[in-house]
């Protein structure tokens, strides 16, 4: 079964202090070579690894992030993943920062998902069709 990965496991996966890391690591291995997740997502993670309450150093975290193409597949984001996540946030009168958890939905549904893994199951319950969302538990 393929399954999508939120931005927000992969960095629970690259923090060896996140609570969630057995969680995630878990998910990852239940997947069984068949997890993925977007490009976009290696942005969101970079960003968060930074901004932590104790941030990673940007060369570190660039070079976590680095590290996950063997863990993990990423498939590129074709304009059309952005332009439909705009489309369904707009048509649900959505603003902010919640584009990003559609973008992720959309590229779950683009890469043919059966399942997507996160931490904030009901932002992607909002856009996930009829993928299986999952909420990563502690």
């Amino acid at each position: 079964m393929k399954t999508y990965f939120d931005s927000s496991v992969l960095v629970s996966l690259l923090c060896v202090h996140s609570k969630y890391k057995p969680a995630a690591d878990a998910a990852l291995l239940a997947a069984a070579g068949k997890g993925f997740t977007a490009t976009h997502a290696l942005a969101e993670t970079y960003r968060t690894l930074t901004t932590l309450q104790l941030p990673v150093p940007p060369a570190a975290a660039s070079k976590l992030v680095s590290g996950l193409k063997g863990k993990i597949a990423v498939m590129d984001l074709p304009l059309a993943v952005y332009q439909a996540a705009l489309a369904e946030v707009s048509r649900q009168g959505l603003a902010g920062a919640i584009v990003y958890d559609a973008v992720h939905c959309f590229a779950a549904r683009a890469g043919r998902a059966a399942r997507i893994i996160t931490r904030n199951a009901p932002h992607f319950r909002l856009f996930s069709g009829a993928i299986e969302v999952v909420e990563l538990g502690a």
